[in-house]
Parts: C-alpha cells; sequence; structure tokens
C-alpha cells in the first residue's frame, strides 16, 4: 500500500532563490532539489511569480529536482505543492493489533510445539539436519505468523534450546511459504547439527502478508469512518498523520475562533539543547521522543521544516534567525495572513502562548494578534472571509489505543477474511455453513464507531 503525504515548499521560509537554486540571477536552466525525497509528480503544483507553470513546457522533474526552463529571478515569489510517496511493509504488524492476533481472534492459529497434544511430549519441530553445504529447507507448515518464530541448531533438542539462530544473519524465512534459508555464516554454524523450530501459524491458510493487508484495510475504515487515529505516544516515533500547511478562511476581528480539521494533538514538546545559528540545517534538543519521523516545527515564530530525526537531532531546512539554548521546539505551527482579497497571501507565523492559544484536545484556535494593515484601514487581522489567510501544519491523533479500537479492527478484518473463508468452502463444495455468521459482530461495530467519531466543527465566519 503507498501513502501520499502532501509537501509545501516556498521561497522566503523553506528556502531561498538566490542561494538554494543553482544558476544565477535571471538564468535559465536553473535547478532546485525538494527538501523531501521520494516526491512524485503527481499532483506537483509549481508557481513562480503568481504564475502556475506547466511541466515539460515550464519545468521539468527528475530525481526529486526541478529544472526551470524559463528564467528565474531571485526576487520572484515562488511556491512548490507537491506529495511524497512511502510503501508500507506488509510484513510489519499493524498499529491497532497484529496478525497474531487476529488469528486468535478468529481462532484459526496452531502452534508448534503443539498445546493441544495429550499424552505424549509436546516437542519442537525437526526442520531437518545441516551437511555443511545445504541451505534450504521447509518448515511442515506454511502460513507462518510473523515474529512468532524462533529456530535453533543442536545435537539433540536438549541442547538445540539454549542455541537460537539469529534471523538475517544466519537465516532467512519465507514465512508464507514456510521455506527455511541458511545463510553462508548459517551453514557453517548448524554445520551436521539438526534444526529445530517454534513457530505459531494459520489453520485455514491464510498467509501473514494477506492478513496484514486485511488489518490494514480494516485501519483505513476506521479512520474513514471516524475521522479519529490512535497511536502509541510512548514509542520513540509515535505513527501520528501528518498534515502540512492546511489551510482555512479568515474570520476577522469579530471571530478569532478557528478549528483545525483534525484533533486532538498529541502533548509533545522539547527544548534546544545549545545554541543554534541561522543557516544552521540540523538542531539538537534535549530528546525527539514522541515526534513523528519527518514533519513540521516552530520554534519561537520561524517554521521550520524536518526530514529526519535521531535520538536528539533534527535534520532540518536551513534556518532563516538564530535561535538560544532551551527554546521550546514544538510540533505544530501556525501562520496568518493579512493580505486583500485577490492578492497572494503572504503568511506570519505566530508564537504560541503569546500571538495564540492551541487547544490540543478540540484542535480549537485563538488567535490573539489583532495587526491593522495601515492600507486597509479598520480590516482585522487575518481578514474575514478571504480565501485562504489562516494555515496551520501539524502532528495529530490519539496517544494511546483503546482495547475497543484494536477489537474494532480485529472485527472489521474478521468479516473480509469470513467472506474469503465462506468463498473457499464453496469452492470445495462444502455448503455446510450459515451466511449469517459474516455480519454476526455488524451492530457492534456500528455502535463503536460512532462512540468514537469526531465531528468536525464548521470554521465559516
Amino acid at each position: 500500500m503507498t501513502t501520499y503525504t502532501p509537501r509545501h515548499e516556498e521561497s522566503g521560509i523553506n528556502f531561498t532563490v538566490s542561494t538554494d537554486f543553482t544558476g544565477s540571477n535571471g538564468d535559465t536552466d536553473r535547478t532546485y532539489s525538494l527538501f523531501h525525497a521520494s516526491a512524485v509528480i503527481q499532483g506537483m503544483d509549481v508557481v513562480v511569480a503568481g504564475a502556475a507553470l506547466q511541466n515539460i513546457t515550464d519545468y521539468t522533474f527528475t530525481s526529486n529536482t526541478l529544472t526551470f526552463l524559463n528564467a528565474i529571478y531571485d526576487n520572484q515569489k515562488v511556491t512548490i505543492d507537491y506529495n511524497t510517496t512511502s510503501a508500507a511493509s506488509s510484513s510489519d504488524s499493524s498499529n491497532y493489533a497484529s496478525t497474531d492476533e487476529l488469528n486468535e481472534f478468529m481462532v484459526m492459529k496452531g502452534q508448534i510445539p503443539n498445546p493441544e497434544t495429550v499424552g505424549k511430549d509436546r516437542g519442537l519441530e525437526l526442520v531437518g539436519t545441516g551437511d555443511s553445504s545445504t541451505t534450504r529447507f521447509y518448515v511442515d507448515n506454511a502460513s507462518i505468523i510473523s515474529s512468532s518464530y524462533t529456530f535453533y541448531y543442536g545435537s539433540s533438542e536438549a541442547v538445540a534450546l539454549s542455541q537460537p539462530l539469529t534471523e538475517t544473519t544466519h537465516f532467512t524465512l519465507d514465512a508464507d511459504l514456510g521455506i527455511f534459508t541458511l545463510t553462508t555464516a548459517g551453514v557453517t554454524l548448524v554445520a551436521t547439527s539438526k534444526v529445530y523450530a517454534v513457530y505459531a501459524y494459520c489453520k485455514l491458510g491464510f498467509s501473514d502478508t494477506e492478513l496484514q493487508k486485511q488489518l490494514a484495510r480494516a485501519e483505513d475504515t476506521i479512520l474513514k469512518e471516524t475521522s479519529n487515529h490512535w497511536a502509541t505516544g510512548t514509542d520513540d516515533t509515535p505513527d501520528y498523520k501528518a498534515v502540512s500547511d492546511e489551510k482555512q478562511d479568515g474570520k476577522g476581528r469579530s471571530d478569532r475562533v478557528y478549528f483545525l480539521d483534525h484533533y486532538p494533538l498529541p502533548d509533545v514538546e522539547t527544548a534546544l539543547n545549545g545554541d543554534v545559528a541561522s543557516a544552521a540545517t540540523s538542531i539538537t534538543v534535549s530528546s525527539t521522543q514522541g515526534f513523528p519521523s519527518s514533519g513540521t516545527l516552530a520554534i519561537g515564530n520561524e517554521k521550520i521544516v524536518y526530514s529526519a530525526k535521531g535520538t536528539t537531532t533534527f535534520a532540518v531546512t536551513a534556518l532563516t534567525t538564530a535561535h538560544t539554548d532551551e527554546d521550546s521546539v514544538l510540533p505544530f505551527v501556525i501562520e496568518i495572513s493579512n493580505t486583500a482579497s485577490g492578492t497572494e497571501p503572504s503568511f506570519t507565523v505566530l508564537e504560541p502562548k503569546s500571538d495564540y492559544d492551541l487547544d490540543l484536545l478540540t484542535g480549537r484556535v485563538y488567535v490573539y494578534r489583532d495587526d491593522v494593515e495601515l492600507s486597509y484601514l479598520n480590516t482585522s487581522y487575518p481578514p474575514a472571509l478571504v480565501r485562504n489567510r489562516f494555515r496551520a501544519s501539524y502532528a495529530w491523533g490519539n496517544e494511546s489505543i483503546p482495547n475497543d479500537i484494536k477489537q474494532l479492527t480485529l472485527m472489521i478484518a474478521s468479516k473480509d477474511i469470513l467472506h474469503r473463508a465462506v468463498r473457499k468452502a464453496h469452492g470445495m463444495g462444502l455448503n455446510d455453513f450459515s451466511p449469517s455468521i459474516v455480519n454476526i459482530d455488524e451492530d457492534w461495530i456500528k455502535d463503536t464507531i460512532q462512540a468514537y467519531k469526531n465531528r468536525r466543527i464548521s470554521n465559516i465566519g
């Protein structure tokens, strides 16, 4: 499954034309490399001096780099909206529930050793015996559940239990097909010893890859139906959703309250660990725990985009101002513009607590600023009913996953699997099943979705 993330870059905020573009003022064929990797041409919108450019005619895009075919001047305003892609790994556990939990929930989990064995020892599975050359062995059962397996080697089962093999270093496993392959190092280590296995598998033959797809589909359904998202806030990098430059219309002096499209926002904050100079492309902080892997930061009244993080560092776009040790670093940015209708907005980054107040639980923003543009006497900031004069970049999502959401994920995923199981049984001529069982959880699913649904609040002034 490919995920598309919207990105926004503009001159004066994320880059400077004179220094970040190749060539000189007024040259043709000047190039600029986008800050975020994995950018795609689909949905790209490039605007120079208020004019939208056309791909191929006005610019080309290759390997994350834009080449401007026409003359570009240093004083021109350049904005670039685009998407980046990321592919979700089908072998990773889903955020709300794991394939192991789904197998348990649907009572289709088998285990080696078999806990149901009666009257004899519950032994490990003997996968095969090494001969210092053979690399491929076949596990008795396919459809092995991710992260459920351990392989051992030794002259006997008792010896092997203290000698586990290390995945990637000593072996690889095709869990869906049950194919175990020793690496060169593994062949040397095992030599002529026996290889044993402990694992869990799907008794109905559904592969771990297929079950993960069903869980991912269930999570997408929950996000769509509830307009809500959950993450594990105690993770170093929680799975919060990122929003870039969400735009709202101006509401004027009489109504200073705006509501973000998504909420809640995580209660995450860190601080600079040391002074940071202007133009720096890396900042050191107390800790990056709780921040998404990439996104937008606010330090004072500067908006900063970061593409990666370490334990105590962020890789950022070049800073436009210097900052002081212990300055707060926040994962959200609020901006407003007081330009009139029909003109290109020029955004001002607001400083939290002094310029605005943000309620993390509801996404409610209250703007304190009362600037007045002299050429528009008595016009409030930002002007009412003027499009796109308030914007926000932020991470959002709940900081823990309720048991109800885990159960909801399993129920929705199990519906799809039951449909497939029914079709499989029908194809094999086994028709002694009750179709009504497919919808057994329908009422509970509907009630839970309603209970956790976020209702968006209108921003009409």
